[in-house]
């Protein structure tokens, strides 16, 4: 038998621990949900004020330890706390709330019937399937595996974002992908896969033809994941979009996926944000880049490229003629990675959307973009945000938009701008009918360019978000 220890704080912090005291408790997904709404019952009926959310991530929770909770505080409610109360629970569930006690043998039922449904939920479960944040693990994933072949399931998008489906559990979802022929949209983000299960999906990609966007963020796949990926890119010809953010695939990885695309004419989306692909990983899809022409949108945020690799992408830009949005954010270009894609936009007229958010261009680099500007008539939204360009940047940018003809979008939040910059922007607005959206939040600017925008405006009728 072990016990359960609540204590429960009110007001403004309103936090609930709940400790194991004695043996290892083990909970199925069933007796996971059992105890969130029995605790938040108890809890309710005690007059706390507040319900709760028990985040059991992992599935085994040793002597001592503490099991996270997330109040739902009523913060009008400043009664005191009661004092710590105890709930007895046995190795499976719990047994006794407020001295109801509940036979083990229907927790238990409960449990595995919740664990049965996955299969009869995604069968059911129409074109649309949401099994995110349920923290299942492999035992699961191998009833959806099985859900997934059955004649009868018509499943198209299936999420299964933020569980705790590991190897194993992968493995019989890339066995399914390979017989099934109707998912479009799979996510399997925030899980464990590694980069055995990563091979696994890759390997299933080889012969699926309906799978369109798989989503597979912060799975540790490394970069031999990333090499089964570009293995499958070579030969798979439905996949439209691949997430790979946050995975760690390196320069290697990068440079693996980036030959794929060499020769892939269907990728669309490429997401491979935070993957430290520096600039070896950006030379690789510079020269992918001045092949390819199916490639749509290419996030490489925080990648750690520098200026170096701005440079080689910007040369690519230049020339390729299919890329529509490219998103370098916090990569720390300065200056002359900014000049490098400013050159790249005088000939570039496919991309419309460019973001060089937290960069450090400075007011050098915001005004190399802004010169290309006047030339460029196609990029429709730019980000400059966080790049210290200040008054000088701003006047710069305000002189583009006196002549540019394309802009829809343009963000200088935290910038540094004063009150100078903001008028000279302000001056472009009495002219400029194109621009609907003007991000400009958080600058230093002050009255006198209150009174400059609030005049633009008065002519200025297309303006949106000023």
């Amino acid at each position: 038998m072990g016990l359960f220890e609540t204590n429960a704080k009110h007001g403004f912090t309103g936090r609930i621990c709940i400790r194991v005291l004695s043996d290892s408790v083990s909970l199925s997904v069933g007796a996971r949900v059992f105890l969130q709404v029995r605790l938040s019952t108890a809890l309710e009926n005690e007059g706390t004020g507040c319900g709760c959310f028990v985040d059991m991530t992992q599935r085994q929770h040793p002597i001592g330890s503490d099991l996270p909770v997330t109040p739902n505080i009523r913060p009008q409610n400043r009664t005191p706390p009661p004092p710590p109360r105890r709930i007895k629970c046995s190795l499976l569930l719990l047994l006794t709330v407020k001295g109801k006690t509940i036979p083990p043998s229907s927790i238990r039922e409960m449990a595995e019937e919740d664990g049965d449904n996955f299969f009869e939920i995604v069968k059911n479960g129409g074109l649309t399937v949401n099994l995110a944040g349920r923290h299942f693990g492999d035992e699961e994933a191998k009833q959806i595996a099985k859900a997934l072949i059955d004649p009868a399931t018509k499943v198209q998008e299936l999420n299964l974002y933020n569980n705790n489906i590991q190897f194993s559990g992968t493995l019989v979802i890339a066995k399914a992908l390979g017989k099934n022929q109707r998912l479009r949209t799979l996510y399997l983000g925030f899980n464990d896969i590694g980069r055995e299960g990563a091979a696994a999906i890759a390997k299933a990609l080889e012969t699926n033809r309906t799978l369109e966007s798989l989503y597979l963020y912060v799975n540790h796949i490394g970069s031999e994941g990333a090499a089964a990926f570009a293995k499958a890119l070579k030969t798979n010809r439905t996949l439209r979009a691949l997430y790979l953010d946050s995975n760690n695939i390196g320069s290697e990885g990068a440079a693996a996926i980036a030959k794929a695309l060499e020769t892939n004419q269907t990728l669309q989306s490429l997401y491979l944000r935070g993957n430290n692909i520096r600039s070896g990983g950006s030379a690789a899809f510079s020269k992918a880049l001045r092949t390819n022409r199916t490639l749509q949108e290419l996030y490489l945020d925080s990648n750690n490229i520098g200026s170096e690799g701005s440079v080689v992408i910007s040369k690519a830009v230049g020339i390729n003629h299919g890329l529509q949005r490219l998103y370098l954010r916090s990569n720390n270009i300065g200056i002359e990675g900014a000049e490098a894609i400013a050159r790249a936009l005088e000939t570039n007229q496919k991309l419309h959307t460019l973001s060089l958010w937290n960069n450090k261009i400075g007011r050098e680099g915001a005004a190399e973009i802004a010169k290309a500007l006047k030339k460029n008539q196609k990029l429709q939204s730019l980000d400059l945000g966080s790049n210290d360009i200040g008054n000088e940047g701003a006047a710069a940018m305000a002189e583009a938009l006196e002549t540019n003809r394309s802009l829809h979008t343009l963000s200088l939040w935290n910038n540094r701008i004063g009150t100078e910059g903001a008028v000279a922007i302000a001056k472009a607005l009495e002219t400029n009918m194109i621009l609907q959206s003007l991000d400009f939040g958080i600058n230093n600017t002050g009255s006198e360019a209150a009174v400059a925008i609030a005049k633009a405006l008065e002519t200025n009728k297309t303006l949106q978000s000023p």
